[in-house]
């Protein structure tokens, strides 16, 4: 459980360059602070997170990660009818 909970940026495209800029925007110093971030699936985001701030936690948003093990338990049943 997160104990604060506070969006800083709300992406446009789901690309890495689109995460990369927020981490130009908060610099090295601000980067280097963070400890968890909560963010979408893309593979891109965590690339991003990972050259932007290395020392820093992933969280996969919650909703997504449903999501997509509903999306994955549906499929595997229609697979086996």
């Amino acid at each position: 459980h997160l104990a604060k909970h506070k969006v800083i940026w709300v992406l446009l495209f789901r690309r890495k360059q689109a995460l990369d800029a927020l981490f130009a925007i908060l610099g090295p110093a601000a980067c280097q602070k963070k400890q968890v971030v909560d963010c979408d699936w893309p593979r891109g985001y965590a690339n991003s997170l990972k050259e932007h701030c290395p020392k820093t936690d992933l969280v996969w948003d919650p909703i997504h990660l449903v999501k997509s093990c509903n999306e994955a338990s549906i499929n595997n049943e229609r697979g086996n009818e």
